[in-house]
């Protein structure tokens, strides 16, 4: 009987054997990478702020980054070279962090946190050129994919990344909620006289801020754009530049 017994156990390790060597050689094996998904993390996280990546920008990187990791599909697990599929993705400049890993018998894990747009940078040679949160400029996209964030005109903030940065502190001060949303303001602009000042959507108020105490310049225009509002007013100019008080110039008609 004792003889029988191992002879079974044999039979049962040899079985397991021959299975494993099948699935490590045969194409269809176990442990063949099939297909790669990318995961896009569009969340807003501790060092963006209020911005997020949209959808468009969102549903170009997942598919441009879908393409990209082809080339390592329908490989064995351990073949694929995880550091040299890590530098094909972070090679975008859309991507801020990647994390890639391995999930034991056949899947690849890729987790894309992508940048979030700021602005749309409005050149003299009439090109929109992104801007994102950490004030790089990055690869333009297609019209039909630009992100609905803030034109932002001037020339110098080409050139200058201090200003970029400068501009970036500005829009995070902008609430997410009320009269003076981030999704309300349609273009940003800097002067030396005026600072900073902005273009309202839909009433295409201009608000000036100078560069200091924002945070409390926004509360003073807040106040000021309820007011206009309860008693059916339209302001043509709001100069909040001022330290201690706030001039407001009315539209004329409709």
């Amino acid at each position: 009987m004792i003889w029988i017994k191992r002879v079974a156990l044999f039979v049962c390790a040899a079985a397991l054997a021959g299975g494993a060597a099948l699935a490590l050689t045969e194409p269809s094996g176990l442990f063949l990478v099939r297909s790669i998904p990318v995961e896009i993390v569009a969340g807003a996280d501790a060092g963006e702020g209020a911005f997020r990546a949209d959808e468009a920008t969102v549903g170009a990187l997942r598919a441009r980054l879908q393409g990209r990791v082809k080339a390592f599909e329908k490989k064995k697990i351990w073949e694929i070279d995880i550091e040299k599929l890590g530098a094909l993705v972070r090679a975008d400049e859309w991507v801020r962090q990647a994390r890639i890993s391995r999930a034991f018998p056949n899947r690849l894990e890729v987790a894309i946190a992508p940048r979030a747009p700021v602005f749309l940078l409005a050149t003299s040679r009439n090109e929109l050129l992104p801007i994102t949160a950490d004030a790089s400029i990055v690869a333009p996209v297609e019209d039909s994919l630009l992100p609905d964030v803030p034109v932002l005109r001037g020339d110098r903030f080409l050139a200058d990344a201090e200003m970029r940065r400068k501009a970036v502190a500005f829009a995070r001060q902008f609430p997410v909620e009320g009269p003076l949303r981030l999704s309300r303001i349609a273009e940003m602009s800097w002067s030396q006289n005026d600072g900073f000042a902005i273009l309202l959507l839909p009433s295409r108020t201009e608000v000036k801020f100078g560069e200091d105490r924002i945070g409390l310049k926004i509360a003073r225009v807040e106040q000021i754009i309820d007011y206009l509002n309860a008693h059916q007013l339209k302001g043509r100019v709001i100069d909040a530049s001022f330290s201690k008080k706030v001039l407001v110039r009315l539209r004329k008609g409709p």
